[in-house]
């Protein structure tokens, strides 16, 4: 009788490691499915990582952990407006300020 009772666990404890096997290889292929290194998060797909900074190839911006930036024109977007870091100049989403006058699109005013 106790004979009996060790093959019953024998096979029970065969089964359940073999699910557990199963199991394991399952959920290890399913995270495992490859991924283009340049692919971003989800709902990004453009955006990529190059080890230093996060670019939105969409758009040609660069985020370097504060910042965005646009690369053609070398501007920063601070949450709030965009900067011409190279003349600094702001960018009101209307209007240039360089931190005394506004550019009207001819010539500089107060």
């Amino acid at each position: 009788m106790g004979e009996h009772t060790f093959t019953r666990m024998k096979k029970t404890v065969t089964i359940l490691i073999a699910v557990f096997f199963i199991a394991t290889l399952t959920a290890v292929s399913v995270s495992a499915q490859p991924h283009p290194t340049s692919r971003g998060p989800a709902g990004h797909p453009h955006m990529r990582w190059d080890g230093h900074n996060m670019w939105d190839d969409d758009h040609n911006w660069r985020w370097d952990g504060h910042s965005w930036y646009e690369r053609e024109h070398n501007w920063r977007w601070d949450g709030h407006s965009w900067w011409d870091d190279r003349h600094h100049w702001r960018w009101d989403g209307n209007r240039w300020w360089d931190g005394n006058r506004w550019w009207d699109g001819n010539k500089w005013r107060h």
